[in-house]
């Protein structure tokens, strides 16, 4: 019981803490490995708006399976497989009228809405006795994630952008633990927390005349306090700095590399590069692959691949974007006199739709 106990908290760390983060803006920052900073859609409120009202909006479906268990072996020390302790998936919608730009001459105002922390998080574990007959089944969700309300103003003029904006960050994480045995009185907890507070951004983006486009974004520290005698949510100062190149009428193909630090208590990189290929004037593909350290122990990685698609029209565009995230513990040393047989998978298959529409 305490090792199913110990595993229970160690993976999925995001749902305990601070929740897991989303790497991406919208579809066309997805498929791009979650680089945002030098693209029309994303976190930097610098911006070159159109001489067009434009409103972007999202729907984002996903889906978490997680696999808990034990490797096992013979008597010769060989690997015969996985006796699975664990098996669950999570899933969770995700709607939202992500983002409005309003163009007014050099200036612009704007206004994005995005969930950017995940808590939603799903465990079941049945125990059987030797005859496989069921003694318990145990139970526990998280529900809830934590979004940013963006309002934002800026000033484009020639090649450069410059946007400050103000977050306001609010959200309520539900959680359930429900325990149904038949040796004893079953129980169910259930508590709800609201958390709130705000922090500031504000970004630069730059277009040279050889295709080659540079953009910094920087983000203040925030405290979120919760309604009730819970932990607050403590978010730390980020720095991001990105560039995308694509030379000038040779190629349909556009590069884009960002690097993110994070100043948590072990500061950290972000890594995410996108490769957009213009099929033809009005569609494109895209590529990306993105690396995400965990904020409590460095060692353990998520790796993301991203693919999508894009296609423009007069008054609308269309991206949809898939990604596939694989958490490692690969290199992480336990080091907690647990058995080293200790087996866990975790993979995240995430899909979204954006639709922008030009008025």
């Amino acid at each position: 019981m305490i090792l199913l106990l110990w595993i229970i908290s160690f993976t999925f760390p995001g749902s305990i803490y601070s929740g897991d983060r989303i790497f991406y803006y919208d579809a066309r920052s997805m498929a791009s490995g979650g680089a945002s900073v030098v693209n029309a859609n994303g976190v930097n409120p610098a911006v070159f708006p159109e001489n067009r009202f434009r409103v972007n909006f999202i729907y984002n479906p996903v889906f978490t399976s997680e696999k808990r268990g034990l490797r096992v072996y013979d008597s010769y020390g060989n690997n015969m497989g996985i006796s699975t302790i664990d098996e669950n998936v999570t899933s969770t919608d995700q709607y939202c009228g992500s983002l409005a730009i309003m163009p007014l001459n050099s200036f612009y105002l704007g206004c994005r809405f995005v969930p950017a922390w995940n808590f939603s998080y799903n465990y079941r574990h049945e125990s059987r006795d030797d005859f496989y007959q069921l003694q318990s089944i145990e139970e526990i969700t998280n529900q809830g994630a934590i979004d940013d309300l963006e309002p934002m103003i800026g000033l484009a003029i020639g090649r450069i952008s410059i946007g400050v904006s103000y977050i306001i960050q609010y959200g309520n994480i539900h959680y359930r633990y429900s325990l149904i045995t038949n040796s004893g009185a079953d129980s169910i907890m259930e508590s709800s927390t609201s958390y709130q507070g705000s922090t500031g951004r504000a970004g630069i983006y730059f277009k040279s005349k050889i295709g080659l486009d540079l953009g910094y974004v920087y983000t203040y520290r925030s405290s979120l306090s919760a309604n009730n005698s819970g932990a607050d949510l403590n978010y730390p100062t980020t720095q991001v700095i990105g560039f995308a190149y694509q030379p000038a009428n040779r190629l349909p193909t556009r590069l884009a590399v960002e690097l993110a630090y994070e100043k948590w208590v072990q500061p950290l990189f972000v890594y995410k590069l996108g490769i957009e290929h213009h099929v033809t004037e009005q569609q494109a593909l895209r590529y990306g692959f993105c690396l995400l350290p965990d904020y409590n122990e460095k060692s353990i990685w998520t790796t993301v691949f991203c693919i999508g698609y894009g296609m423009k029209r007069d008054r609308f565009m269309v991206d949809i974007a898939y990604s596939y995230a694989k958490r490692d513990y690969s290199s992480y040393s336990l080091n907690l006199a647990l058995p080293e047989n200790l087996y866990f998978s975790e993979s995240t298959n995430n899909i979204i739709l954006s639709v922008s529409y030009y008025f």
